[in-house]
């Protein structure tokens, strides 16, 4: 199970309560909001939502440099990215 990128400082019981939260199917909303907490008190949210970035300009950079792909692939290879990038909450 990988968990997202907490940072060193990170306390010690908040690291406790990710490895025994994070992947729990019978996780309660209470919980849930614990995780969501510890994620954004650490910037490990950011730091995955930096990364997440940085990786989409890094495929789109690479879609505009491929002088062999159609503009109709490229929008096709495109989208995928679009689509799994875009945040909704």
């Amino acid at each position: 199970m990988t968990t997202a990128p907490v940072r060193p400082d990170a306390k010690p019981l908040d690291l406790q309560a990710l490895r025994r939260l994070v992947g729990n199917p019978q996780l309660t909303a209470a919980e849930a909001a614990q995780v969501r907490d510890i994620l954004t008190v650490t910037e490990a949210r950011t730091q995955v939502e930096e990364l997440i970035a940085e990786r989409r300009a890094r495929v789109l950079r690479m879609l505009a440099a491929a002088r062999r792909i159609r503009p109709v692939a490229r929008q096709t290879l495109q989208q995928p990215a679009d689509t799994a990038t875009r945040r909704t909450s």
